[in-house]
């Protein structure tokens, strides 16, 4: 193993070095979208000191300044394969169905795909707002005043348009249905797993274990969606490491059972996982997770060692080379906000609790990871949201284990029972297991101040994780000017919320 150089500031990983360059070269692209020479120009500097860099073997800034480039060049690139063409006015549309959204004061809001304004296609998907009820695959046509939307890549509201595909908006109430498309397969693979989970777990249940599967959280209703949040257990409904994990867990023990090597398992989850991805629609949590849990089961198989935060960097490049806008995404910022929580702080906050028995290194355990990943997620939330889940440490410890049993049996119980009919049978004790987590989240969510409104101003939010960062294990400097700093950081962030 390579001793560390006293000389070194950060421990030298490659990958976390590109993802962090790739990152700041896309923010740099997306800061300068509106000047139509900068970003170009910004791109050939950059470009220049990597050349300059490469031939004098300069080995980081080399590695910083070319992902930096790919970063301005991959947000260009985007910006102008998906920029909708300006339209505003009544127009005609159409379009197909392609999902219902959410519910606003008894309008209801679809994505239209196949979308056409005036006759002309479209290649961007439009927010429909009606008080019609429409169902997936029907082609509808109305008259309504259009708008194509800009979003901005610094709102996280706005910025999920662009996630979504979503390049237009319309609002009418009413409109008439032409037809049904034939659905796709993932289409109807939804369908039988939603008509599944219902017959059998009932209609609350089954709601909150299709978001549960495959993170589909349409069909909950407000008040239960709602509790769910103000416990801190939005998360289990969001696909991402949790799920992920699950599902890795039970196929490589299933290969272990049988007998089968590791890299059996490896192959087939290499194949599996995508299907999961289509299925739920490729947020980053998953695509995450997936690459994270393909290296570590293949350095398992080889026998090679695992580092985790070199993979949580490698999946951030592989996103953001092929979606740059995810950078963006509120679930992307909290998905791998806290995964590197929990890789940076897990640790230590385990080492710092007692566990005298296995009880309380069970407890110990589950308690690290949950305040791990809400050390960076802290700023995060409150700065989106405006509130902080104040039981969220014992609601997780308790419902976790709960939802890891409920999501291992429903899992491989739902896709026989969606072959066999028959075993959904075996569902209706789960639908019991999950409204007792349904009753739970209510239960916690009415205690007395579960939720804190705590305004964060987004600035305030960087330097809370920066602080946590800097004074963390990456960071090799001296232990006085870590503190130090940690110290302005947080005394910076306490000034801000005030401001």
């Amino acid at each position: 193993m390579r001793g560390i150089d006293k000389t070194e500031i950060l421990n030298y990983r490659p990958p976390l070095f590109a993802a962090m360059a790739l990152a700041v070269g896309i923010i740099a692209g997306a800061a300068l979208k509106e000047i139509e020479w900068a970003a170009p120009a910004l791109a050939c500097v950059v470009a220049a000191a990597g050349v300059w860099c490469i031939i004098g073997k300069y080995r980081i800034p080399r590695l910083v300044f070319c992902f930096c480039f790919a970063g301005i060049t991959a947000i260009g690139i985007f910006f102008s394969c998906t920029q909708a063409a300006p339209f505003s006015g009544f127009a005609y549309v159409e379009g197909t169905v392609a999902e219902s959204d959410a519910e606003y004061y008894g309008y209801t809001r679809y994505v239209l795909k196949d979308a056409s304004i005036n006759g002309g296609k479209v290649g961007q998907k439009i927010y429909l707002e009606t008080r019609s009820e429409l169902v997936t695959g029907e082609r509808v046509g109305f008259v309504a005043d259009i708008a194509d939307v800009s979003p901005d890549p610094f709102d996280w509201y706005s910025a999920s348009y662009y996630r979504n595909g979503i390049g237009y908006e319309a609002r009418c109430d009413y409109v008439a249905v032409s037809g049904t498309e034939k659905t796709g397969l993932f289409e109807r693979l939804d369908a039988k797993l939603e008509k599944t989970l219902y017959e059998f777990a009932g209609g609350e249940s089954g709601a909150v274990l299709k978001g549960l599967l495959v993170g589909d959280d349409s069909g909950i209703e407000r008040g239960t969606e709602d509790a769910i949040r103000t416990a801190g257990l939005s998360h289990v409904l969001a696909v991402s490491g949790l799920h992920v994990g699950f599902l890795c867990g039970m196929v490589y023990a299933l290969f272990r059972l049988f007998g089968r090597p590791p890299k059996k398992a490896v192959g087939f989850l290499a194949v599996m996982l995508p299907v999961y991805g289509l299925m739920t629609g490729f947020p980053p949590g998953v695509v995450r997770a997936g690459i994270t849990a393909l290296v570590f089961l293949f350095s398992l198989a080889c026998g090679r060692r695992f580092d985790a935060l070199n993979a949580l960097s490698l999946s951030a490049i592989v996103i953001l080379l092929i979606q740059p806008w995810a950078l963006f995404d509120l679930g992307f910022a909290m998905s791998f906000s806290a995964v590197a929580g929990i890789i940076l702080f897990a640790n230590p906050i385990r080492r710092a609790l007692p566990q005298k028995n296995a009880f309380m290194r069970a407890v110990a355990d589950a308690a690290s990871v949950c305040v791990g990943a809400n050390v960076l997620l802290f700023g995060l939330t409150a700065s989106a949201f405006g509130t902080f889940a104040v039981y969220f440490l014992p609601a997780n410890i308790i419902a976790v284990p709960l939802v890891s049993l409920i999501y291992s049996l429903a899992a491989p119980i739902t896709f026989i029972a969606m072959i066999i009919p028959y075993a959904g049978y075996l569902l209706i004790p789960i639908g019991y297991l999950t409204q007792g987590f349904i009753l739970f989240s209510e239960a916690v969510a009415a205690l007395p101040g579960a939720t804190a409104a705590l305004s964060v101003p987004f600035a305030a939010a960087l330097i809370w994780d920066f602080g946590w960062v800097f004074v963390s294990g990456i960071n090799l400097i001296g232990k006085k000017l870590k503190g130090g700093v940690f110290a302005a950081c947080m005394a910076t962030f306490a000034l801000l919320l005030f401001i």
